[in-house]
């Protein structure tokens, strides 16, 4: 890095510009996010037009060999990563005179890295012991490896911007590419190979999409100043350790499962893990638009970072939980009613337990952006580390053993994920600052356990009788919502004082302030 840049922008004395003049910070938060919901909406509407094709036109078996693929390409795309999306973002957003020149060192880095990235992934095809078609794909799949993690290069400057906007286009684009071309390409050769091609093609539509919007902001350029991509690497380090245990943590199932079971079983679980993953849209797109935010809050505003943490917690909490309920009691309604081969059926008890996962994959989401903003990165890295190492211990016992009791590996695989998360969130929930997990915050995650529970008993009298299951889990969620409200852990009022205050946060009744000036 050029020594015209400081090691710590907070020493720079820098001004932290403003995005939009007379915008707050929850103006933001709750802008993007509502940008990046609509967004992961729409993601998600495509996702599940793929769901009905998916699995019906790939088999078990050619499923099982996409799901293979895409993990193992999400697992060594960490090293074109190099962690350095997270470190930029937080750079950014806190000085944004230094982005060009990091824009430039970045891309250099990452063409470099790609080239290493790719030679080890056709090692791992050469000497991982897969099949002649499994190679394939996941040749193919490595278009879809170096295009993706440019994409998110790029968008990581927008992001630091507090621009969700651009990124958001693309990446629906690069999705529509997949479904209007995915479609016919399933249809008419239900060939795993062909269509992991159309998602790659989807992924370098997305990249370009990237690279049009990031201009707009900074101007595009590649350099290999190697003092610029050594600080660049160095910066990245603590997030690199920690996404890669984090990609590994949330892959490793799949490699260790086809490693003792075979494709067909993998894609069982595969099918499972497509459903349980569109659920994903409400923390992924909060916690998006949190991460820029709560990263400058944390040098300039400690108590207003707090109240926006407790909110999003609890915000996911009233959502995600009765959500997570109603996807577990009818796991075996949703499997049915997709259109899926007979085989399908062991996916049932897969999404039954991947669905009660939902709860704490959420918290830990939004735990870990607030870790993250608070430079608390290492930390959550090494807990992550401890438990990546149960994870896989859990796995190698559990998978072999269900896959002999009950013919079905991937049970011990959901069950494994459902264990760590729940652990890991307990780690989360130490490592907050001081003011986010309060006894206000307690009593109402109490208070939404309380109605939980009284949901998942009225759906339990659907799942374990002969009546139908779907009227007792709808009663079972209007139960949820009476409790929550009658008990107090939200109002009517509370939720209408919240919009006012996410829409114009006031200080003492005065509009905010913000730090520095317009850039």
């Amino acid at each position: 890095m050029e020594s015209t840049i400081p090691a710590n922008s907070r020493e720079s004395g820098a001004a932290v510009p403003e995005q939009a003049q007379g915008g707050s910070d929850s103006q933001r938060v709750l802008s993007n996010s509502v940008l990046l919901i609509v967004r992961q909406g729409l993601l998600w509407g495509m996702s599940g037009v793929m769901l009905l094709f998916l699995p019906k036109y790939l088999g078990a078996e050619g499923l099982g060999q996409y799901q293979l693929a895409f993990s193992l390409v999400s697992m060594i795309g960490v090293g074109i990563a190099l962690g350095s999306r997270q470190y930029l973002i937080k750079e950014i957003a806190r000085d944004r005179s230094v982005a060009t020149r990091y824009l430039g060192a970045s891309n250099g880095l990452r063409v470099i890295l790609s080239v290493v990235a790719v030679l080890l992934l056709v090692a791992v095809v050469q000497f991982g012991g897969y099949t002649e078609k499994e190679g394939q794909v996941i040749y193919v799949a490595a278009i879809l490896m170096v295009a993706f993690t440019m994409s998110k290069l790029f968008n990581g400057f927008s992001h630091g911007f507090e621009d969700m906007q651009g990124p958001a286009i693309a990446e629906v684009i690069g999705k529509v590419v997949v479904v209007a071309a995915g479609i016919p390409v399933l249809l008419l050769t239900k060939n795993v190979v062909a269509y992991m091609a159309v998602v790659s093609g989807g992924a370098i539509v997305y990249m370009i999409g990237s690279i049009y919007y990031v201009q707009k902001q900074v101007p595009l350029r590649i350099s290999f100043n190697l003092n610029m991509m050594k600080r660049i690497a160095i910066g990245g380090m603590p997030y690199l350790f920690m996404i890669a245990i984090l990609e590994m943590y949330n892959n490793v199932d799949v490699i260790i499962l086809r490693a003792y079971t075979s494709a067909e079983v993998t894609g069982w679980y595969s099918a499972a893990l497509q459903i349980y993953k569109t659920v994903e849209m409400f923390p992924v797109a909060l916690t998006t638009a949190l991460l820029p935010v709560l990263a400058r809050l944390h040098v300039s505003d400690i108590k207003t970072l707090a109240d926006i943490a407790i909110k999003s917690i609890g915000v996911s909490a009233l959502v995600i939980v009765p959500l997570s309920v109603a996807v577990s009691f009818l796991s075996g309604e949703l499997i049915t009613f997709l259109p899926y081969p007979d085989t399908f059926d062991n996916s049932v008890p897969l999404l039954t337990l991947l669905a009660l996962t939902i709860p704490p994959t959420t918290f830990l989401t939004v735990l870990g952006t607030i870790a993250i903003s608070v430079d608390k990165q290492r930390i959550w890295a090494y807990a992550l580390a401890a438990t990546l190492i149960l994870d896989i211990v859990l796995n190698l016992i559990f998978v072999p053993m269900f896959d002999r009791s009950h013919n079905n590996g991937a049970i011990g695989a959901a069950i494994t994920t459902l264990v760590a998360e729940l652990i890991m969130v307990a780690v989360g929930v130490w490592l907050m600052p001081k003011g986010v997990i309060g006894r206000e915050m307690k009593l109402m995650l109490a208070k939404v356990a309380l109605a939980a529970g009284v949901m998942a008993g009225i759906s339990a009298i659907g799942a374990f009788t002969d009546l139908w299951e779907i009227p007792f889990v709808i009663l079972g969620g209007f139960a949820y919502l009476a409790i929550v409200f009658a008990t107090k852990a939200t109002t009517v009022g509370e939720l209408r004082a919240l919009a006012e205050t996410v829409i114009k946060r006031r200080r003492g009744g005065a509009p905010d302030e913000e730090v520095g000036e317009k850039a």
